[in-house]
């Protein structure tokens, strides 16, 4: 079986500018080389674990003159993984059927599996052609995330509607983009077509975050080498999020409700207490099950899959009796609902309990903040209980350490982005801290 190094180095380590990355390897006692494609500032290389240094400091200050940076870095790694597998599986694969090879075929092997291969024709430089088949190629798990998971349904769909809004830009400015449209011009004049249709800043900034991850996939496989959406100024919009908690009272409100001839909101009701109890996304929380509970010094845990779109994680969380009683109900595991109905029904369940509070919700549309008033229930989804469960822990004065090992936050500045304690309440929680007391 070939096991040989496969090593990486610069063309010229020594270069005040970026400098192409290669791999060598001996195979049948000669040195193979194949450039990956990728180019690297010298100071921004580990030269003794042959990988992009991992030095925050250094990024950082790297991230000054190219905002992209980190992402190129975490490219490049990825990039050194990928060959390195296809060296070592290509060799194998001959050696195993008794078949000689070329350097050169092996050369040819890499660039077609990696996507360099160039077709005798004149290659595609238009966008939208590119962006359809990059959907097409998620929809058949052809293309995968950095953490090599296949996108989710709802990811796809969500990149099949960007496809479909390019398109309409296309045909109402009567022109074809190519990949060196994509330009600060394009961006300007994107988000003016965008505001002509008074669409959110969220609902555009998806559209520009996923043109981002079609350009940057583009560029790996070489087929331009326009950097403009690199650009800080090529933001993604977004707006805080207005989205509500319930406090402990108006959960108990929910809790009381006589649904005992409404099994549909019954069901509702259970889901959203699991999401409660255990802080837990809807989607990760249907997938306890009676395997994810298990004892300790007479505590009983719940060991819940956390996935998100980039890491996958196990998080431990205590089981109340109130959330084992629960799911006792369902053979000890959580009944499946599609969450669309489940935020319908949720809405029923809020106005039942009399969650009739107003409140103002902010959007922006068009550049404009436009505020409307609504009833809090119209605004509870099952995200409501995760959210409410961070709420209420921190304000019960868990440290946001603990509580962000739950929601899984990086940063206590987003995690408290993500909570809803209002200014007051932020008072009356400083009001018991000893510097306050007289």
């Amino acid at each position: 079986m070939f096991n040989e190094n496969v090593k990486f180095y610069l063309k010229d380590p020594k270069s005040d500018k970026k400098t192409s990355i290669s791999a060598r390897v001996q195979i049948n006692g000669k040195p193979f080389k194949y450039g990956i494609k990728y180019n690297i500032p010298p100071d921004l290389w580990d030269s003794e674990h042959q990988r992009p240094t991992k030095d925050k400091g250094q990024i950082k200050r790297w991230a000054t003159i190219d905002p992209g940076i980190k992402t190129i870095l975490n490219n490049i790694s990825i990039r050194q993984d990928n060959v390195t597998k296809l060296i070592v599986a290509y060799v194998n694969l001959k050696e195993h059927a008794g078949e000689s090879f070329t350097h050169d075929e092996l050369k040819s092997h890499l660039d077609k599996e990696l996507g360099f291969s160039v077709p005798a024709s004149k290659p595609n430089k238009l966008l939208l052609p590119y962006f359809f088949d990059f959907v097409d190629r998620m929809e058949s798990k052809k293309v995968f995330k950095h953490n090599k998971s296949h996108y989710k349904k709802g990811t796809v769909k969500t990149y099949k509607t960007s496809a479909k809004k390019f398109d309409e830009y296309e045909k109402k400015r009567k022109k074809k983009l190519s990949f060196d449209d994509i330009t600060m011009k394009f961006y300007d004049d994107f988000l003016e077509f965008c505001f002509e249709q008074n669409l959110t800043h969220n609902y555009i900034g998806n559209h520009i975050k996923h043109l981002k991850v079609v350009m940057e996939k583009a560029q790996e496989e070489g087929l331009h080498r326009n950097f403009d959406y690199r650009d800080k100024r090529f933001k993604i919009l977004d707006e805080p999020s207005d989205a509500i908690y319930l406090s402990y009272d108006e959960i108990d409100r929910i809790k009381s409700l006589d649904l005992s001839d409404k099994p549909k909101l019954d069901k509702t009701r259970d889901i959203f207490l699991i999401c409660f109890f255990t802080a837990a996304r809807i989607s990760d929380a249907q997938n306890i099950d009676e395997k994810s509970l298990y004892e300790e010094n007479g505590q009983t845990y719940l060991e819940i899959l956390v996935k998100k779109s980039n890491y996958e994680s196990k998080v431990h969380v205590p089981a109340k009796k109130e959330l084992i009683q629960i799911l006792k109900k369902y053979g000890l595991k959580v009944p499946k609902y599609a969450e669309q109905k489940v935020n319908k029904n949720l809405k029923e369940l809020g106005k039942m309990a009399g969650l009739t509070e107003t409140v103002k919700v902010t959007e922006r549309r068009a550049g404009q903040a436009n505020v409307k008033e609504l009833p809090k229930y119209q605004l509870i989804t099952t995200h409501s209980a995760r959210r409410s469960a961070a709420t209420n822990m921190f304000k019960d004065g868990t440290p946001p350490s603990i509580i962000m090992k739950l929601t899984g936050h990086k940063t206590e500045k987003n995690f408290l982005k993500y909570i809803k304690v209002k200014e007051k309440e932020s008072a009356k929680l400083l009001a018991n801290e000893k510097f306050f007391k007289e």
